[in-house]
């Protein structure tokens, strides 16, 4: 019998700690597994020439321990042949051509890289983390954009996410998202909605693929979502972008802070996005940074909790195979004691060049001038791989918890000498991190 990876697979990415297997689904690449270096051995020689006794005299002349390999490798095609990531077929077929393998074992290489190309916003909403369009305003600068942006290529970072602030207001929006579209890279954009340039919307029509994603915030009805945009008609203009869009065939993504609405108006609310022809409703709880602090405006434990069980009641009402709802944060990580991805899957640079372990961070590693993304991640990656994040296990019954549970940035933020912080106070000397003013 010979062995190769299940044709779903269409990406290794190898990182210092784990390798990542991506499939694709619904048009993305999705993980469906994580192994160690000796099973990514056994998986590198399943390439459709090599049986069984192959692979373990190839381990085997390597490693000098047949008997103990040759366990080892029966047992774990075993267990990737029941979990569908190997096949095995009568005859040899070299069939791994189509896995794209990225990363190495010194250096993580992110998933997703978040750019703010600016802090200028037209809207004050309420729970901006980053208080936009307040303070000294500024854009990306378009050289170093185009450096990043190549930079991602040779990373091979799978998706960029274009943010702000408002990137729309950006005067070079659309040179940037077809730099990255000829780069082969997959856009998130992230927007208000709040545009009605017919311009605007028909150069978004025409960049559209199945590699571009448009996100527009949409925090409930007319009333509600207008107060808590700042502007009386915020929600008009958002409908008639996500109408136009969708019309014309483009991906829209819905997504929904989750603040004191009821949950029969957040039901009524999802229909209606459904009907809008929107693909995702993507609900998400609120961060007490920026504005969202100033107007004491933060999601405890217990919302995050309530907005779950809303995700999968809504998702039994509502999901088929055209609308799909979704949670913004990843539900595993209240479980977890491991790393949510900081510096390792995620990166952000902000309009300043300025590098941040994750879009909600609020503190800078490095400046993309000095170090750049590769540099950066290869500095701070195996850092935030040793903190543990803050858990009730560690921080008992600290008032802050609610807050910082499982987020290393909130514990950043909040810990200001916890019993947390004293814990991992010696790797946070070794990041040399500063407050982005």
């Amino acid at each position: 019998m010979y062995y190769k990876l299940n044709e779903k697979i269409q990406q290794i990415k190898i990182t210092p700690r784990h390798v990542f297997l991506y499939a694709l689904q619904d048009d993305r690449l999705i993980s469906v597994a994580r192994v160690n270096k000796a099973a990514y051995e056994i998986i590198n020689l399943c390439d459709g020439m090599h049986t069984e006794d192959e692979i373990v005299n190839k381990l085997s002349n390597k490693y000098c321990k047949k008997d103990t390999i040759k366990l080892f490798v029966h047992n774990y095609l075993s267990q990737s042949i029941a979990n569908m990531l190997i096949e095995k077929s009568n005859c040899p077929s070299k069939s791994v051509s189509f896995v794209k393998v990225i990363g190495n074992f010194q250096t993580w290489s992110p998933e997703l890289l978040t750019i703010e190309l600016t802090n200028n916003c037209v809207l004050r909403c309420k729970h901006c983390y980053m208080s936009a369009g307040e303070g000294e305003l500024s854009f990306i600068n378009d050289k170093l954009v185009k450096s990043i942006i190549e930079e991602s290529e040779k990373l091979s970072i799978p998706m960029i996410q274009l943010t702000g602030g408002e990137p729309l207001l950006h005067p070079h929006i659309f040179e940037i998202m077809n730099l990255i579209n000829e780069k082969n890279i997959a856009i998130q954009l992230f927007t208000s909605g709040y545009i009605d340039s017919n311009d605007v919307i028909d150069k978004i029509v025409q960049l559209n693929n199945k590699k571009m994603i448009v996100q527009v915030s949409l925090d409930g009805f007319e009333s509600f979502h207008n107060e808590f945009r700042g502007k009386c008609d915020a929600f008009a203009k958002t409908i008639n972008f996500i109408k136009k869009l969708t019309s014309n065939g483009v991906s829209i993504v819905v997504a929904m802070c989750i603040t004191m609405q009821s949950d029969k108006y957040i039901i009524n609310f999802s229909k209606y996005v459904k009907e809008l022809g929107v693909k995702v409703l993507r609900l998400g709880v609120i961060s007490d940074q920026g504005r969202a602090k100033e107007n004491a405006l933060k999601s405890e434990s217990s919302q995050f909790l309530r907005v779950v069980k809303l995700q999968n009641s809504l998702s039994e009402l509502l999901g088929d195979k055209y609308f799909k709802v979704e949670l913004s944060e990843d539900t595993t990580r209240l479980k977890s004691r491991e790393n949510c991805g900081l510096c390792q899957s995620l990166i952000k640079i902000n309009q300043k060049g300025r590098i941040s372990p994750c879009l909600m961070s609020e503190f800078v590693l490095s400046d993309y001038a000095s170090y750049n993304i590769e540099t950066t991640m290869r500095r701070f990656g195996g850092l935030f791989s040793d903190i543990i994040p803050p858990c009730e296990e560690v921080c008992g019954n600290c008032k802050n918890l609610n807050t910082c549970n499982h987020c290393i940035v909130q514990g950043i933020i909040h810990g200001k000498k916890c019993k947390w912080w004293k814990i991992n106070e010696k790797i946070f000397e070794k990041i040399e991190y500063e407050k982005n003013k």
